[in-house]
């Protein structure tokens, strides 16, 4: 199965959240989907990974962002 081909878990969003997003959208010039996205890779990259990685409930660390940046800093520090 291809990546695009993956079903995605659309969560909704309140009305609130939705009214920020558009005007962060409309502030960065870009649909409200990558401005969207935008806004999660921020917060993930301002989160403590391995609090999220002890957190999850899911077994796909092999596909997970998160668990990549933490890995990569791993090999980082073996490679330095």
């Amino acid at each position: 199965m291809k990546k695009n081909d993956r079903k995605v878990y659309t969560p909704q969003i309140d009305e609130e959240s939705v009214f920020m997003l558009r005007r962060v959208a409309w502030a960065a010039e870009k649909p409200m989907t990558k401005s969207l996205d935008a806004c999660i890779q921020n917060i993930v990259s301002n989160l403590d990974r391995k609090a999220v990685c002890s957190a999850c409930k899911d077994l796909r660390c092999l596909e997970c962002p998160i668990s990549w940046e933490d890995r990569k800093s791993e090999l980082d520090c073996i490679l330095l």
